[in-house]
């Protein structure tokens, strides 16, 4: 009777040990993907300000235009 507890402790402890090795498995997709993320909202903001036209280039070419 000893021997069958401890044989179901053991397998108790392989299957929690296999769940805990499931669950690390997301966790590298999971750092990559906000990595990319943080990366492309960078990149956006980059491409936003160089595509912003400052304020006296927006009178000068509305100016421009109307004359």
């Amino acid at each position: 009777m000893a021997g069958r507890v401890h044989s179901a402790s053991i397998d108790n402890l392989v299957l929690s040990n296999h769940n805990q090795e499931l669950e690390m498995k997301w966790i590298p997709w999971m750092v990559g993907g906000l990595i990319l993320l943080h990366l492309s909202a960078f990149i956006c903001w980059i491409y936003c300000l160089i595509a912003e036209k400052p304020t006296w280039r927006r009178k000068v070419l509305l100016t421009a235009k109307q004359g």
